[in-house]
């Protein structure tokens, strides 16, 4: 069916209804933490960091969305448009992500839902060791395949050409990392030169048990004690998570998204008013 369109949709406009308020709830809330000389805790808070990251990406969306639409860019509508929904995409995927944040005041989700962010930054942590293991093992791979290639004098009886899989530091990564999940096999590390495919296929074997075994087995062991170590502390660490998020919107004297836009023009009549009153 058709897809295209040349403005903004119903939904469009609601979005951006909600995310003027979410700008105006955070500019409250770090507006009365520099009146009581506290601004810098805004930034410590990674909540309000995420917040202000997804709505300046927000932001940017329809800026390039009235860009593309009301704007006449001649031809690059076409790329101004594709961007904005590329960086929507990333909005949207960070907004479920946060919203996850709000199931900590759960009695029963809450708990859950921090063993899970627990497991996340695990896993990431295991990434990161993964990744520097990687990166030797790619290194030295690609090393021992390039030595004859780029040899200034290599010996005329060798026709030595480069296996495709490990043609490189970037296709070495790449085979490394496919190894890891079991997506090749000893044959990619076969080369017309013996000395090569012996230490390229020893390189292999060292990598598959340090992954498939070593590797496995300490990120289960991790899971499982971390896992255990959240729930010991759950109940306390839930009650804390959940004090912080009710003390955040308790302090917040403006009506909830995106009623706080309504909410605005009286503000300053309401103050009126009651100082009026106690005068």
């Amino acid at each position: 069916g058709e897809v295209s369109r040349t403005e903004l949709s119903a939904i469009d406009w609601i979005l951006l209804v909600f995310v003027l308020g979410y700008i105006l709830q955070e500019w409250t809330q770090f507006y009365h933490l520099h009146k009581k000389g506290k601004a810098m805790e805004y930034l410590h808070s990674f909540d309000n960091v995420a917040d202000s990251i997804l709505l300046f990406g927000f932001v940017i969306y329809f800026v390039l969305m009235f860009i593309g639409y009301y704007a006449d860019v001649g031809g690059s509508s076409f790329d101004v448009i594709r961007t904005s929904y590329y960086l929507f995409g990333c909005c949207a995927l960070g907004c479920s992500i946060r919203i996850l944040s709000y199931v900590r005041i759960h009695p029963i989700l809450g708990p859950v839902q921090m063993s899970f962010v627990g497991m996340i930054q695990l896993f990431l942590t295991f990434v990161i060791m993964v990744l520097i293991f990687m990166l030797g093992f790619s290194l030295a791979i690609a090393s021992v395949y390039s030595s004859v290639a780029h040899s200034p004098d290599p010996p005329n009886d060798i026709n030595y050409t480069i296996p495709s899989a490990i043609d490189g530091f970037a296709a070495s990564f790449r085979t490394v990392f496919w190894t890891t999940l079991g997506g090749v096999g000893i044959d990619s590390f076969e080369s017309n030169s013996r000395p090569e495919t012996v230490i390229g296929s020893i390189l292999y074997l060292v990598w598959s048990i340090i992954s498939s075994r070593i590797l496995l087995g300490l990120l289960f062991g991790l899971v499982f004690s971390k896992f255990y170590e959240i729930q010991a502390n759950a109940e306390t660490e839930w009650k804390f998570a959940r004090s912080s998020i009710v003390l955040e919107f308790a302090e917040d004297p403006l009506m909830p998204v995106p009623f706080n836009l309504i909410s605005l023009p009286f503000k300053p009549c309401c103050k009126y008013l009651a100082k009026r009153r106690f005068q």
